[in-house]
């Protein structure tokens, strides 16, 4: 099983998921997902995320349009999380997305802000007693 969480810095808003399967790489980009489709459903200009993926960070901001032109392939076969990197091609449309890749796994009192919420994040996903996504249905 495995846990997604995001938080909103500035008013501590968190998003959160869980399921079973699936890679970490997916994993990742769920995350960037749900914070994707929670702007989009406030009608959002843009939005910048943060992520410890480096594949998700690069996938998004480098890869994805040479995916897309080659129908979400990579040397013939399908790529991974495809149905999400799909969904978030057609939300790029409505809404600019930027991303960062932060390291992971830094120790507590680094002073660096993007690791301290990496952190914190990382601490949000531990013991999941609810898991909540109904606030894309509010």
């Amino acid at each position: 099983m495995w846990t997604v969480a995001t938080i909103y810095p500035v008013t501590s808003h968190q998003l959160k998921d869980s399921r079973t399967g699936a890679s970490s790489q997916w994993v990742e980009l769920r995350a960037l997902m749900l914070v994707v489709d929670y702007e989009t459903k406030w009608q959002s200009l843009a939005v910048w995320i943060y992520t410890d993926s480096w594949a998700v960070a690069n996938g998004l901001a480098v890869w994805s349009g040479t995916w897309k032109a080659l129908n979400w392939k990579i040397t013939g076969k399908d790529l991974w999380g495809q149905d999400l990197w799909k969904q978030l091609a057609v939300k790029y449309e409505a809404i600019e997305i930027h991303v960062g890749q932060v390291d992971a796994y830094q120790p507590i009192n680094t002073g660096n802000p993007e690791h301290e919420w990496n952190n914190h994040v990382d601490a949000l996903t531990q013991p999941v007693l609810e898991c909540r996504t109904d606030a894309l249905a509010d």
